[in-house]
């Protein structure tokens, strides 16, 4: 399911133990998500065996604790303050790990976004009406993560996906920055995301 060669990294117990946890052997590839390609070392589309609720699987790259156990305590400030449901950000649902402790990958809400992010949107006519959209549902978001002790960090358009419904969302909570997007004296800042997300708005057009 997916190359424990590639993938994997110690994080800490405690703070895992918050999470439900799921050893790789637990986890499945949808059936819609495979399609007639060979098995992928990273799918996107998962769930538990015998479940019927898609995560999408983030995997976390061999040894790269630091970004991983930040990105799992951003996703903890949401939950205890309890993020609006119908924020677009995607939340944790829990943790890949084996036996022996080490964390494979995290399950995150599913979006349907068919690989869509808002640069590759951006690409064809999009109506003023959808750019106000999506830079309303992009603020929001910021809004709420910074309220929730979050900061995006890793500003750009990349970073945005765009759904089957037409609706954007923020993803990506474990740091580091883009050069073009973020100054890196102010990644990790509420300073820096705004200024990143001021760039967002005018690659949008609004």
């Amino acid at each position: 399911m997916i190359d424990e060669s590639t993938f994997g990294a110690l994080l800490s117990k405690e703070l895992c133990s918050s999470w439900p946890s799921f050893d790789p052997s637990e986890i499945e590839i949808c059936d819609d998500d495979r399609g007639d390609a060979p098995p992928s070392p990273t799918p996107n589309k998962v769930q538990p065996v015998g479940g019927t609720i898609p995560f999408f699987l983030k995997p976390i790259g061999l040894g790269d604790t630091r970004s991983a156990e930040r990105e799992i305590k951003n996703y903890k400030k949401m939950r205890d303050v309890e993020l609006p449901k119908d924020l677009h950000v995607p939340r944790l649902h829990g943790i890949v790990e084996d036996r022996t402790g080490l964390v494979f990958g995290l399950l995150l809400t599913y979006i349907e976004c068919q690989a869509v992010t808002l640069r590759c949107a951006m690409r064809r006519e999009v109506a003023m009406s959808l750019r106000h959209k999506w830079a309303e549902q992009i603020k929001s978001a910021v809004d709420g993560l910074h309220k929730a002790g979050v900061t995006w960090s890793d500003v750009k358009p990349d970073n945005v996906w765009v759904d089957v419904n037409e609706d954007a969302w923020v993803v990506d909570f474990g740091g580091g920055y883009t050069k073009g997007w973020v100054d890196k004296q102010a990644a990790g800042t509420v300073e820096g995301d705004r200024d990143g997300l001021e760039k967002i708005l005018e690659f949008i057009g609004v």
